[in-house]
């Protein structure tokens, strides 16, 4: 994980610590923290639709072929409101965007108000959670994609922790060119 001088913004609805790479989201007094981590890789640089978080990024935006872990109410759209911006500038590239075990409030018309193709967006549903770490690696590593996004919750979410388990998503990231971003229950936030 990089680390960036200390340095604290404060947005209308949240603040950004830049020493640990850290975004605390507050929305609207219906979620909790939020937190970002970075992992980094050296390709194209993607804006985030948001210069209070631009700012703490490295290179000012999402690191394409790289993989950015998000922390935040996995029973809200707060984290995925983090990376919509982000989302719809990648998928005028005319690749997937793959939504692994995406949660219950996926909402079309809201992705598409924002901007983002949904003749574009694929929806996976692995069968057991053990597979889902390794289809995120295997859709990762594939090419085809845009951005791949994955929600862990219960046993997954556990193994995402393991440092071992994240740069072979990072590798994976990087070997397909592709923006990954892994949402995980923010009570993760000291295990990684």
């Amino acid at each position: 994980m990089s680390r960036l001088a200390s340095n604290t913004v404060k947005p209308e609805s949240g603040s950004f610590t830049n020493g640990s790479l850290a975004w605390h989201h507050h929305a609207r007094c219906r979620s909790g923290p939020t937190r970002v981590t970075v992992r980094q890789s050296s390709s194209q640089i993607i804006a985030s639709g948001m210069p209070a978080l631009d700012d703490c990024l490295p290179d000012g935006g999402w690191r394409n072929g790289a993989v950015a872990e998000i922390l935040s109410d996995i029973n809200d759209d707060s984290g995925l409101n983090l990376v919509m911006p982000a989302l719809a500038t990648v998928s005028r590239e005319k690749k997937w965007l793959v939504w692994v075990s995406p949660p219950q409030f996926l909402d079309r018309f809201k992705l598409a108000n924002a901007g983002i193709d949904i003749s574009r967006v694929l929806l996976v549903h692995p069968r057991t959670s053990a597979n889902g770490l390794w289809l995120v690696g295997q859709v990762l590593r594939a090419g085809t994609c845009s951005a791949v996004l994955t929600w862990m919750t219960g046993g997954d979410a556990g193994d995402v922790k393991n440092a071992d388990s994240l740069r072979r998503l990072q590798l994976a990231a990087e070997a397909g060119g592709c923006l990954g971003f892994v949402f995980r229950q923010a009570c993760y936030a000291r295990e990684t």
